[in-house]
């Protein structure tokens, strides 16, 4: 698969973001965790990072980490095997608009997060990604953003950290996502962090000033064409990327946070270690 077809292979994450809802009665218990808890992960496709997970009494499911969602997915097969249908609901892919169910979850367990009765999306993954083969769901931030999470990627491992604070429940769920800033032909733009994509996404709508003149159209699968933004390199904190891979869109969709221009896949970092902070927007990484 190329990379610009890898950046679309989990976009739907993004698009789960624009109509997340964190509905009430759901409880995230993460009080008995007095220590960071490690796990061990595995990578897909050279840039999606699977974790094992418990949903009600099915264990060592597969688990996509996608902090480009707020919502988590569970596979349609997993929810059928616990005998569990949900309402309709909708998932805004870009190039379909697959079959979705929304229902309640009586637990999940990530680490040493556990949830009880979370609302939860229902889907058949592999209907809209290459890389779902073998994937039970996908977390997001649903489940993950009271924590503090550091990957690395040398070792294989994740280290989960409880991190919610009194004033951090409070946070709109909008704010409840890590913002980085990176310079892009020399103008500032800030960037959601997402695990779950390859490359980097800019709404041109969101950065006007940008020269368009270097474009080239590549097929993003099934007849869509979008630009690639061809740049030298791009600069994130202090380090430079060569050769990014840029996709701009002409515009960003209704319902995308206003201050922020577009998405950084973290696997564009070439990075050793990542350090993903959701309940204070605290975002590091080194090579």
């Amino acid at each position: 698969m190329s990379a610009v077809k890898n950046a679309f292979v989990l976009f739907l994450g993004l698009w789960l973001f624009l109509h997340a809802a964190f509905a009430g009665g759901q409880r995230i218990d993460v009080s008995d965790a007095t220590a960071p808890a490690e796990l061990t992960f595995k990578v897909h496709d050279g840039f999606l990072i699977v974790v094992e997970g418990q949903i009600g009494t099915l264990s060592k499911l597969k688990f996509i980490l996608d902090t480009g969602a707020t919502r988590t997915v569970v596979d349609k097969r997993i929810a059928r095997k616990l005998g569990i249908r949900g309402l309709p609901s909708t998932l805004l892919a870009i190039r379909q608009t697959p079959e979705a169910e929304s229902a309640i979850f009586s637990n999940v367990r990530f680490g040493p997060i556990q949830a009880t009765n979370i609302p939860l999306l229902i889907a058949d993954l592999a209907s809209f990604t290459e890389s779902a083969g073998g994937v039970d769901g996908m977390l997001g931030l649903d489940l993950l953003w009271a924590n503090r999470i550091e990957i690395d990627f040398a070792a294989r491992k994740l280290l989960v950290n409880p991190a919610i604070t009194e004033a951090s429940q409070w946070l709109p769920q909008g704010e409840r996502v890590c913002i980085t800033t990176a310079q892009i032909q020399g103008y500032p733009v800030r960037l959601l962090v997402d695990t779950g994509m390859d490359g980097i996404l800019i709404y041109h709508d969101r950065v006007p000033q940008f020269e368009t003149g270097n474009l080239k159209v590549v097929e993003l699968g099934h007849s869509m064409f979008v630009n690639e933004l061809m740049v030298q390199n791009i600069r994130v904190g202090t380090a430079d990327i060569q050769h990014p891979n840029v996709l701009l869109f002409p515009k960003a969709p209704a319902g995308f946070p206003p201050n922020v221009d577009g998405v950084l896949g973290t696997s564009s970092l070439r990075a050793r270690w990542l350090l993903l902070d959701f309940s204070h927007n605290n975002f590091a990484w080194h090579r």
